[in-house]
C-alpha cells in the first residue's frame, strides 16, 4: 500500500491516466462483445424467420388439401338424399325376404305335419 506522501500531482496524473486506459479497453471489449452477440442473434433471429415461413407455407399446403365446408355439407346432403331413396326398396326388400322365411317356415311345418300323418 502506498504512503499518502507517495502521490503526487505527477503520480496521480498516472494513476488516472492507468484507469483511463483499462476503461477504454473494458469499454472496447464490452462493445466488441456487445456487437458478436448482436451478430449471432441476428444470424439466430434470422434463421427462425426462415423456419417460421416454410412452417407457414407447410400449413397453407396442408389447409389448402382440407375439405371446404361448403363442399363437405353439399356432399352430407347428397348422401343424405341417396340414403333416403334407397330406405323404401331396402323395407321392400326386408318385407320379401321375411315373406320367403315365412314360406319356407310354413313349408316345414307343413312337411312335419305331412311326415307325422304318414309314419304316425
Amino acid at each position: 500500500m502506498t504512503d499518502e506522501t507517495d502521490w503526487t500531482i505527477p503520480a496521480l496524473k498516472q494513476h488516472f491516466e492507468a484507469l483511463r486506459v483499462a476503461d477504454a479497453a473494458a469499454i472496447a471489449a464490452a462493445l466488441a462483445a456487445a456487437e458478436k452477440a448482436v451478430n449471432v442473434a441476428e444470424v439466430n433471429a434470422e434463421r427462425w424467420r426462415n423456419s417460421a415461413n416454410e412452417w407457414r407455407a407447410a400449413m397453407d399446403d396442408r389447409e389448402r388439401r382440407f375439405a371446404q365446408r361448403d363442399a363437405v355439407s353439399t356432399d352430407v346432403t347428397n348422401l343424405q338424399k341417396q340414403l333416403d331413396e334407397l330406405k323404401p326398396s331396402r323395407q321392400s326388400q326386408q318385407w320379401v325376404v321375411t315373406t320367403i322365411i315365412a314360406a319356407f317356415s310354413g313349408l316345414a311345418a307343413l312337411g312335419a305335419i305331412i311326415a307325422v300323418v304318414v309314419h304316425g
